[in-house]
């Protein structure tokens, strides 16, 4: 899905090229989104702030991930499926356009998974329709 500026309007070129860059590049950007949960299930890379981050290091690893055992990066991609794809602007945390992809994870039942990428890498991941960019915070109202 594209967004224009009123749902009558052809979204803009930029949106455009973005959606057409993660269609030529569909096939490595399969391996970069399950190189990154591989990263952050490990304690690695940048940190979401979601409870999978180093779960692979908690005492209790073996029950998170008991209905679908992952020792690999390519292990991930049985346990997750693309549902939907959505070219934004309106991502909290994030100047431009940016592609949503929406997954359900056998990891992460209740809330499925969220990822964001600008096309060449992952630049967040989080629960399905709360993902924000990796380091950005939602500022507390007193």
């Amino acid at each position: 899905m594209l967004d224009g500026e009123k749902n009558a309007d052809a979204p803009p070129a930029d949106a455009v090229e973005l959606a057409v860059n993660l269609l030529d590049r569909q096939n490595d950007l399969v391996e970069v989104i399950a190189n990154a949960f591989w990263e952050e299930f490990r304690g690695r890379g940048p940190d979401s702030g979601m409870w999978w981050y180093d779960s692979f290091n908690r005492p209790d690893a073996a029950t998170l991930f008991k209905h679908c055992p992952i020792a690999s990066a390519e292990d991930e991609l049985r346990w997750m499926r693309l549902q939907c794809m959505y070219v934004r602007n309106d991502v909290d945390g994030w100047s431009g356009w940016v592609a949503h992809l929406c997954f359900w994870a056998e990891f992460e039942e209740e809330h499925d998974v969220g990822v964001l990428t600008d096309g060449q890498k992952v630049v967040g991941t989080g629960y399905l329709t709360d993902v924000v960019p990796y380091g950005f915070e939602y500022e507390e109202y007193e």
